[in-house]
């Protein structure tokens, strides 16, 4: 703890029900991030990545709004930072607007925390009496609340591919943490999840490169967790921040298997991969990606099959949960019916186009450190989707994980 003039605490941190399951998907998934760019990526990115897991622990960790702010704005530098890293043109245009929404998100913040103390005479993390709709838009930000998503389909695919998968596991995850923390259960939030939920799938649908698609995908996943939290009943949060860490797990492999096209084959897009120049003669028409990496198949189908809410993978777990909790709640449990099955399509896409009918020739193996990576992901996600109860203990309320 660090103590300020007139008592003020800058550095305070506490365990609040809902960090400890937050901050092991941060860390778990943060460790498999980085050893999958250990080979891969700049000593500078991974060195501001472990930057970027440290302020999402301190965001979880902490106990007034002074930490949970100053937590609030390293994360937003630190992500920004490894998208400018990539040091590209488009790189560098899109880092700048994502660090545009960034900094508006703490702002308003900042103005929601001041109006908050003005009121209360005190930083102690609570539900806000004063300044709610500043901390709504500020934390909408973060979480890509509809119209304020933009950054994400701009600064995920712009990194270096290994850099995504560690965007993908922290930013918006923070900004759902944050959701249940800060903001008193609504309709509004609700139904904002919702509509995330299919509107996003939706978009992901006709995206024709791998990580845009799974940049609108996060959006609709997004969406479940905050209406799950939003709804603020114990069954509802359990299984937001159940499917919170599971999302972490496969968004992260589904990341990893599109970085391996992309480090391997040279391209991400859906056509690309489709139409090849002519093969000069004797020399064989590349196989399909399926067959020459593997590895990466293998993730991106349980990566799919996952977030496509198929037993027995982990994320019918959740996702199981918060459709109960919401069952009946017009018209959110219609919404997150029809974001399901668009997000089984969705991914029916993601396979075909992307690995089975997809051929181009493979410039370089996959690093030991990258299929380890794919390895450990895909596992993570099939035992916790047949023994869920490995993260019942980490739950805020206990709920029952028997689905």
């Amino acid at each position: 703890t660090v103590l300020l003039k007139n008592n003020l605490t800058l550095f305070s941190f506490s365990e609040h029900p809902y960090s400890k399951i937050a901050g092991f998907g941060f860390l778990f998934v943060g460790a498999i991030g980085l050893l999958y760019g250990l080979d891969v990526s700049k000593p500078g990115e991974q060195a501001v990545l472990l930057g970027a897991i440290g302020s999402a622990i301190g965001v979880c960790f902490a106990d007034n709004f002074l930490t949970f702010l100053f937590f609030w704005e390293t994360l937003t530098l630190t992500t920004a930072a490894v998208v400018f890293l990539k040091r590209t043109p488009h790189a560098v245009r899109m880092a700048y607007r994502m660090l545009f929404f960034s900094l508006m998100s703490g702002f308003l913040l900042l103005v929601g925390i001041i109006l908050q103390y003005n009121a209360t005479g005190t930083f102690e993390l609570m539900y806000p009496v004063a300044g709610l709709p500043f901390f709504i838009l500020g934390i909408g930000i973060k979480t890509a609340f509809l119209p304020l998503h933009f950054w994400v389909p701009w600064g995920y695919p712009a990194a270096n591919f290994p850099c995504s998968v560690l965007l993908a596991a922290l930013c918006t995850k923070v900004g759902v943490y944050a959701v249940a923390r800060l903001l008193p259960p609504s309709n509004f939030i609700i139904i904002m999840g919702a509509v995330m939920a299919i509107y996003a799938v939706t978009v992901a649908l006709f995206q024709n490169d791998l990580r845009r698609l799974l940049s609108y995908s996060i959006i609709s996943k997004v969406g479940f967790m905050v209406c799950g939290v939003g709804l603020g009943a114990p069954l509802a949060v359990d299984g937001g921040f159940l499917f919170l860490v599971h999302h972490m797990l496969y968004k992260a492999l589904l990341f990893m298997s599109a970085g391996a096209v992309i480090y391997t084959v040279g391209t991400e897009n859906f056509q690309e991969l489709q139409h090849h120049k002519e093969i000069p003669g004797g020399e064989k028409e590349p196989s399909p990606l399926w067959k020459a990496l593997p590895v990466a198949f293998i993730g991106a189908l349980v990566g799919a099959l996952a977030i496509s809410g198929t037993p027995p993978f982990n994320g019918y777990v959740g996702k199981y949960l918060i459709k109960h909790a919401v069952h009946g709640i017009n018209p959110a449990g219609l919404l997150l019916t029809l974001a399901s099955v668009a997000t089984a399509l969705c991914f029916c896409k993601f396979v075909y186009f992307g690995f089975i009918k997809a051929r181009g020739k493979v410039q370089r193996k996959l690093t030991f450190s990258m299929q380890a990576a794919i390895v450990v992901l895909s596992a993570s996600c099939l035992i916790t989707g047949i023994w869920p109860q490995i993260l019942a203990s980490l739950l805020p309320y206990g709920s029952s994980l028997d689905v």
